[in-house]
């Protein structure tokens, strides 16, 4: 039971940074020498707890914030040429980036019929970053955009790194207890401590390679095209070719003419009527006459 209430009060101390600890779910404020752990806890043990837990907390305050000389900020450039001779000059930019202690990470080429596109993404020591543009730049037709981002993480950095120094010393301080442990119950929530501590720790671990690493290096994605302009030009026909062509020309024409005919058959008996009353009539007329 002692080993569990400083186990609690480890998990308190680790993760507050206030004058004041309370480790029984409430958040009224207490005095900055008074310890609350557990209220399940028999009076008479938690007095014998005072002398063993004061001098943890007094090694969790010397823990001081650390500081950092330099700064933490993370530069990003985005560009956008119009380019000629686009392949060549992929190649010479590939060579060249070694000469600004630079590297790519990502080279991708599509054509797109009017146009091809390069994209590439290069990872440059941010003293370098500014020739290398000028440098980029020089090569273009056109620039269409340029813009150059930073963004300072110098207080998440520091703050981060604060916090993973009080994750690790508490982490320590429940491993000098798990290895006090008598029985099973306090084992059991010494580890789950440790097990979360331990996931907190990673992460916290993670995020501050991740701000070193973009804030070492800055990144360009870069952007080139080069505009394809494709000329037609209608083949010519020989004499054969064309005398073919009139051929099917006058077969489409008959075909098509004949189905006119056909398709205007009433206006055909209409004129042939009219025309056999027009010689009946005279044939009466010249009978009359006689």
């Amino acid at each position: 039971m002692k080993l569990t209430a400083i186990a609690i009060l480890i998990v308190s101390l680790a993760s507050c940074n206030e004058d004041t600890w309370k480790v029984d779910g409430s958040l009224d404020p207490v005095d900055h020498d008074t310890y609350i752990l557990n209220e399940s806890l028999p009076e008479e043990e938690l007095e014998s707890n005072f002398d063993g837990l004061t001098p943890l907390k007094a090694s969790l305050e010397e823990d001081r914030p650390l500081e950092l000389s330099d700064t933490k900020i993370i530069k990003t450039a985005h560009l956008d040429l119009q380019v000629k001779q686009l392949d060549s000059l992929s190649n010479v930019i590939e060579k060249r980036l070694k000469d600004f202690q630079a590297y790519s990470t990502q080279f991708t080429q599509s054509d797109q019929g009017s146009r091809i596109t390069t994209l590439m993404t290069i990872r440059v020591p941010p003293a370098q970053l500014d020739p290398l543009l000028a440098f980029l730049v020089s090569h273009a037709e056109h620039v269409n955009s340029r813009e150059v981002t930073s963004k300072d993480v110098t207080e998440e950095y520091v703050d981060i790194k604060n916090r993973l120094e009080n994750k690790r010393h508490a982490e320590q301080r429940f491993r000098e207890i798990l290895a006090e442990a008598n029985n099973v119950k306090d084992i059991l929530i010494v580890e789950d401590h440790i097990r979360k501590i331990r996931e907190e720790i990673e992460s916290a671990e993670g995020r501050l390679n991740y701000l070193s690493h973009q804030s070492r290096l800055s990144t360009i994605q870069l952007i080139m095209y080069e505009p394809v302009f494709i000329a037609t030009k209608a083949p010519g026909q020989s004499y054969k070719s064309r005398l073919g062509e009139a051929f099917s020309g006058g077969w489409q024409f008959l075909k098509h003419l004949t189905l006119g005919i056909i398709y205007i058959w009433p206006l055909w008996i209409l004129l042939i009527s009219i025309y056999w009353l027009v010689i009946i009539r005279k044939r009466q007329l010249r009978q009359k006459a006689t």
